[in-house]
Parts: C-alpha cells; structure tokens; sequence
C-alpha cells in the first residue's frame, strides 16, 4: 500500500471522528479510562477492525527508527524545559513554525513508579502534531500501552484511547498514527520508509 492510499484511510479514519463522535458522543459513558476508551473506538469508528500483526510490527519499527535518529540527532534533557538539570534520559525535537506544532520524543528509561507498581521496561515514545484544525497526540507508553488523542478544533470534539494494550489499538487508529508519524517525520527528516 503506497503512502498517497495510506493517506487517504487516514483521512477517512479522521472523517469518520469528526462525524460519528458527535452525534453518539452521549452513548459513551463515564466510568473506568479503558472501558470509555473502547465504547469511544465503537462510537467513533463503528466495527472494530484489529491491526494485523504485520501492520503492528511496522508501526514499531518505525517507533524504532525514530528512536535510533533522535538518539544521534535529537536534543538532550539538558534542552529540554522539564528535564533540564535532571538525569532524566530524553531525546526529542519541538518545531512550531506557521501555526503548525511538531514534537516527538523518546524516553528510554522510566521516569518515576506509578501507584508502587514498577513500569515495565519498554522506552516511552511520543509524537504531536497540532495545526489549526487539529490536535493530535500519541504515546507508547513504558507499560505497553498506549494513549491517542484526536481533538478536531473545527467541531469542538476530542477522541481518546487511554490505558489501552498497544496490541489492541484499532485499524483505524493505526491509520491515523502512521499518517502523523509521517508528517513529523519529514517535518524533521528522519527517514522511516
């Protein structure tokens, strides 16, 4: 599949948010974070396609990719506003010029525990992309989660995955990450094809 078709179901994946989630934003509950992020994915996208295995790998291969080029090519914590003076390991790169926010970063060890449990040793990765009709945030989490955050500006609405297994992100989903993983790479130019 080319990237101009990749784009395309990204798009459509996006459309489908910006019209389903606020006609049926009402069914989905409050309660637990994961439950109300699976009934958002329902509400959103309708039937649940699952990510092949295949479509998983290459994702993280290109969390991989980026990871190995911010660790040569990246700022340091010594950059970075929160991190700076720490001896937090972080490599990253922020650009917002023209209204248009690019971020990535890579995290390789944990930060902190959580609620006593220890953090599984997974490198944490994170991408933004804002402009003015949408923001988007992404991360893999050292928990082997992930969190996925759409807010349309247009239309006021915002789509959250939250706490979810990485494994279980939703095609859809899957689309729209890849699609922003590319924008900020060439914003950047790391090479991820």
């Amino acid at each position: 599949m080319g990237s101009a078709e990749r784009s395309v179901l990204a798009e459509a994946a996006l459309a489908m948010i910006a019209t389903n989630l606020p006609k049926h934003l009402r069914d989905v509950r409050a309660g637990d974070p994961k439950q109300r992020s699976k009934e958002m994915q329902r509400v959103a996208f309708g039937e649940l396609a699952p990510v092949h295995e295949a479509e998983y790998q290459a994702l993280i291969d290109w969390v991989r990719r980026f990871r190995e080029w911010l660790r040569e090519h990246g700022k340091t914590a010594q950059d970075h506003p929160a991190y700076s003076g720490s001896d937090h390991e972080v490599f990253w790169l922020s650009d917002e010029s023209n209204d248009v926010r690019h971020e990535v970063s890579v995290e390789p060890k944990p930060w902190e525990q959580s609620a006593g449990m220890f953090r599984e040793p997974y490198p944490k990765f994170s991408l933004r992309f804002e402009d003015s009709e949408r923001d988007m945030s992404f991360a893999l989490n050292f928990d082997d989660t992930y969190e996925l955050s759409i807010k349309d500006k247009v239309k006021c609405i915002t789509f959250e995955s939250t706490g979810l297994k990485r494994r279980k992100m939703t095609r859809q989903e899957h689309q729209i990450v890849r699609y922003f993983m590319r924008i900020v790479a060439a914003n950047f130019n790391i090479p991820v094809d």
